[in-house]
């Protein structure tokens, strides 16, 4: 709305509706068309806990390291390796740590677990809420070394 109150009080001391007229399309654009957000890398941090406090077996970090405590974009993607036939991704953490993961480690957020892997990239299937129902989401991890 901000936008909108300036372009009036712009017209209202210039007389100018051209000067107007781009200040309104601006404010369009910008609306319309707003600018792409970065991805941003998140960790989560467990709560303290008391002293006595019985451990959590489901929460984050239960089924692996990367098991929802980082979202996709702290991550990226180090290498593969073989280990008895079967193909290891080498995951990047944003502190510099390398995981080694296969065919159904967790990965990223959402209860992210690794489907399929192939030459171009790692699917991931999450699960995400949407309208109130849980519904799963195939999502792509780029192999790209940085």
């Amino acid at each position: 709305m901000a936008w909108i109150a300036n372009c009036i009080v712009e017209y209202m001391i210039t007389r100018n509706s051209v000067s107007t007229l781009a200040c309104i399309a601006a404010f369009l654009a910008m609306t319309l068309f707003p600018p792409a957000t970065h991805a941003e890398c998140v960790r989560w941090t467990p709560p303290k806990k008391a002293p006595n406090a019985a451990p959590e077996f489901d929460g984050p970090g239960a089924f692996g390291v990367l098991h929802n405590t980082v979202t996709l974009d702290c991550l990226s993607y180090a290498g593969s390796i073989e280990k008895n036939g079967v193909e290891h991704v080498l995951i990047r953490d944003e502190t510099g740590t390398v995981h080694q993961l296969r065919l159904g480690s967790y990965m990223g957020e959402n209860n992210g677990v690794i489907m399929k892997i192939d030459a171009a990239a790692i699917h991931i299937k999450q699960l995400v809420r949407r309208n109130g129902r849980a519904e799963e989401i195939d999502v792509k991890f780029a192999k790209r070394t940085k």
